[in-house]
């Protein structure tokens, strides 16, 4: 037998059969995939649920109070604008909490830095104004110094001396608050304040007032610039991935080289600029002066405003005009659904006032559950 004979070729590998594509999980896997939009969507849900349940209650239609609550902030003649209005301050002291939360940091100091931007900016624009939008565009920029100023001192104190933003930020919140009602009934005082005996500072000329471009508050504009910048710069840059690399894990940032202490300050220092930015316009665009009413719970809301958002600059664009909206609704929707508090007021009026209201309702916006009360056509 030839020693030369051949081996048995072996046999081609069979060619695999083609797979249908896997399942991937379907609508479960998706609402995974897009978690932190779905969460957002159902816990405004919650919201909308729960205010149906405690309107209810109150003996008042559901349905036509939000239909109230959404056309007064939006279809009554000038609400567009006066919620835009509001909400521009809300987006800028959202992003000041936005910001140092992606370095793992909880400003809740919003209140202090947006009342030194406001004192700041409104008296600089006041004596300023003769220079017409350049007294407003300084005041502006006044306003985002000062209150980068305060978050500069408690990032020092973070990164120097260990203390805690959240301890540092509360304090500094009430001794700015003292600080700018000093300044406002002394050295800032308004001549008609003394008359008057209403805390506040002169008015901004009108020359050096932020109006509006084709209904748009122009700190609208602004606010939505610069939250647009903010998610650029976190997306986009270098010093973004800074802030992202910290906040995730310190430890492995430090190792990488990242400065942790400049981060820290820098993020603070932007985020409470942009708070006191937005009372430069609240201050220059709205009240047109500095009053300590002027702050209310802004900063506060600013972090309502940045939880909801999940810390993503963009999404306080909505949050935002949705807190804005509430804000424009809610003495419309009072007086239409005579709450417990309107119907108090409406009771120390004089018999002229409720004769002529009397004589405009023409609709209820009670359950049929056999309750009278009235609401006027708006």
């Amino acid at each position: 037998m030839s020693e030369t004979s051949t081996a048995a070729q072996p046999a081609p590998p069979a060619e695999p059969e083609p797979q249908e594509p896997r399942d991937r999980g379907g609508l479960l896997a998706y609402l995974i995939g897009h978690q932190s939009g779905v969460t957002i969507i159902v816990a405004l849900l919650i919201s909308l649920a729960i205010g149906w349940v405690i309107i209810l209650s109150q003996g008042v239609n559901a349905p036509y109070a939000y239909e109230t609550l959404v056309r007064e902030a939006l279809f009554v003649d000038g609400s567009f604008t006066r919620t835009l209005q509001k909400t521009a301050p809300l987006v800028l002291t959202g992003l000041a909490v936005v910001l140092p939360l992606r370095v793992g940091l909880f400003n809740i100091g919003g209140q202090g830095q947006f009342a030194t931007g406001a004192i700041f900016g409104a008296w600089v624009a006041y004596a300023t104004g003769g220079s017409g939008f350049l007294g407003a565009l300084l005041g502006m920029v006044v306003g985002l110094v000062c209150g980068a100023a305060v978050g500069i001192l408690v990032g020092i104190l973070k990164t120097w001396r260990g203390v805690h933003e959240v301890i540092s930020t509360i304090m500094l919140n009430y001794i700015v608050a003292g600080v700018t009602f000093w300044l406002v009934v002394g050295p800032l005082q308004a001549e008609s304040s003394k008359t008057s005996g209403i805390p506040q500072t002169e008015e901004i000329p009108e020359s050096a007032q932020l109006g509006a471009v084709g209904g748009v508050p122009i700190g609208f504009i602004v606010a939505v610039v610069l939250a647009v910048a903010c998610w650029w710069m976190l997306t986009r840059t270098t010093l973004g991935f800074k802030f992202n690399t910290v906040g995730a894990n310190k430890s492995a940032a430090g190792y990488a080289g990242i400065s942790i202490s400049v981060i820290t300050v820098l993020s603070l220092a932007i985020g409470a600029g942009l708070a006191g930015l937005g009372g430069a316009l609240e201050a220059a665009g709205t009240l047109h002066r500095f009053e300590p009413a002027i702050v209310g719970t802004l900063g506060f809301d600013g972090i309502t405003i940045a939880l909801l958002a999940r810390a993503n600059p963009l999404a306080t664009i909505p949050a935002a005009f949705l807190v804005g909206m509430l804000r424009t609704g809610a003495a419309g929707l009072q007086f239409a659904t005579q709450t417990p508090s309107c119907r108090a007021a409406s009771r120390r009026r004089s018999s002229t006032c409720s004769s002529r209201r009397s004589s405009s309702w023409s609709r209820s916006p009670c359950s049929a559950s056999g309750s009278s009360a009235a609401a006027p056509t708006r």
